[in-house]
């Protein structure tokens, strides 16, 4: 069982390495009125198609509050860990 989890997570990290994830939020120049946390960052990788859970997300340097290119790690599996890039596009 464990072997079938590991080689999904593989999986999983193949196709999320591969996928541009930008979001769009509201911001007065670069600074954002809110900020993008792990549920963002989630609901926006799953409304591309693959699915991932908030917990599967890790922010070390917490939610995001300005625009622009950010790391964020996800965890897939005790032994499947990466880093992605989010892009953070400021809006009206």
């Amino acid at each position: 069982m464990s072997a079938e989890h590991l080689a999904h997570a593989h999986a999983r990290q193949e196709k999320l390495a591969a996928l541009n994830i930008v979001i769009t939020a509201r911001a007065t120049d670069e600074k954002l009125y809110g900020s993008i946390g792990p549920k963002e960052i989630a609901d926006a990788v799953s409304q591309l198609g693959i699915a991932l859970s908030k917990s599967e997300v890790r922010m070390p340097l917490g939610q995001i509050r300005v625009a622009g290119d950010h790391i964020v790690g996800l965890h897939l599996h005790s032994d499947v860990t990466f880093d992605v890039t989010v892009r953070v596009i400021a809006e009206g």
